[in-house]
């Protein structure tokens, strides 16, 4: 996957994604099967 971001959180939202363990397929009764997948990113700003 070869995704550019311009940003410093986007970059580091990609980053951790990247570096995180590989998936492992959805399975129902033994039997993989797809599912959709959607990964939350929250940032937290403080001063």
């Amino acid at each position: 996957m070869s995704i550019k971001c311009s940003s410093g959180p986007a970059n580091e939202a990609m980053r951790v994604i990247r570096e995180s363990p590989p998936w492992e397929a959805a399975t129902i009764y033994g039997v993989k099967t797809k599912i959709p997948v959607t990964q939350p990113i929250v940032f937290s700003v403080t001063q």
